[in-house]
């Protein structure tokens, strides 16, 4: 077995061993694998992504301020399936007129299979807290230029994102689901083994919880090893 295998495999194990305990304060924005262009799309990789991104609560005049690190992989178990993993871990600051509030914890471990889009089944917490399905979906046109061994790729395109409602005590959550279209723009450098990159989301269009909230511009870095 190779170095690649048994990284995968190690990974694939934390993933699955760690109880999936739903986060009251992500109802609004979930955290699914970046669907932006991976380089080196015949690779398999294991990689740490930090996001960060913030919605508007005009009623209460308060601003959460959401940031994650994701430990991230991908493999190939053909050459159009792959399977994604995701074990994020999050920090909420809430500023209004009601306190600063910070939490912190470890997100929901996410594994799904993936051919041309990115789709979330949440499961329950602990607590029977069920946050709602997540779907995005990505047109993007992008560029390659090389450099030596290495080669650099801007991309650009549309990003639609839908949230299901969360559900507590068999009853929908206020303030919790939604969609939104966004404008994003990246650029990612790689090399045969190295991947840095960085995106930019801004919102055109959106309707989430019923329009009480207003998602802002979200953007992330990222390193991942190839393999």
């Amino acid at each position: 077995m190779t170095l690649g295998k048994y990284i995968f495999l190690l990974v694939g194990l934390c993933l699955l061993a760690v109880p999936s305990k739903a986060c009251d304060w992500c109802g609004c924005g979930g955290g699914l694998i970046n669907p932006s262009v991976l380089p080196q799309f015949h690779n398999n990789f294991i990689g740490l992504n930090y996001s960060r991104l913030s919605f508007y609560y005009p009623e209460y005049e308060t601003i959460d301020e959401m940031q994650s690190i994701e430990l991230q992989m991908r493999y190939y178990l053909g050459p159009k399936i792959q399977v994604l993993g995701s074990l994020p871990i999050r920090q909420l600051d809430r500023t209004g007129s009601n306190g600063n509030p910070s939490l912190r914890g470890i997100g929901d471990a996410c594994l799904s299979l993936n051919i041309q889009s990115s789709y979330q089944k949440s499961l329950s917490s602990i607590r029977g807290y069920f946050l709602g399905d997540q779907a995005r979906y990505a047109l993007m046109v992008f560029g390659r230029k090389s450099f030596g061994m290495s080669t650099l790729m801007p991309s650009t395109g549309l990003e639609w994102e839908w949230l299901g409602r969360d559900v507590e005590d068999r009853f929908f959550v206020n303030q919790s689901g939604g969609s939104g279209l966004f404008l994003m723009a990246g650029l990612d450098w790689f090399s045969s083994s190295v991947v840095l990159g960085f995106s930019y989301r801004h919102p055109i269009a959106q309707a989430y919880a019923q329009n009480e909230i207003e998602s802002r511009s979200r953007w992330g870095i990222r390193v991942s090893y190839l393999f």
